[in-house]
């Protein structure tokens, strides 16, 4: 039963997808990837890079994979502002 649960909200997950959904970022990060932690309305959890200037900001986000039960997307042309933009070092 509970691999038909968990299969099922992986597949509900992955059909958002290519899809564009409002993310709460959180300060909380992930320490593999560096991206924020968030919620989408229907709180399914989203991973973003973004600055920490995005923190307890709702923005547009574009979902484009999942890893480990989070989807992971990016910040939509509309919602990314260069200057409030992670610094990325060439060194990495």
């Amino acid at each position: 039963m509970r691999g038909l649960g968990a299969d099922k909200k992986r597949e509900f997950c992955l059909s958002f997808r290519g899809r564009t959904t409002r993310v709460l970022v959180e300060e909380k990060m992930d320490s593999k990837t560096g991206r924020h932690r968030g919620f989408s309305r229907n709180y399914l959890p989203v991973m973003v890079r973004a600055g920490d200037q995005y923190v307890n900001r709702e923005v547009d986000v574009e979902v484009h994979d999942m890893d480990n039960g989070w989807l992971i997307g990016r910040l939509t042309k509309q919602d990314f502002q260069p200057e409030l933009a992670p610094r990325i070092s060439a060194n990495v």
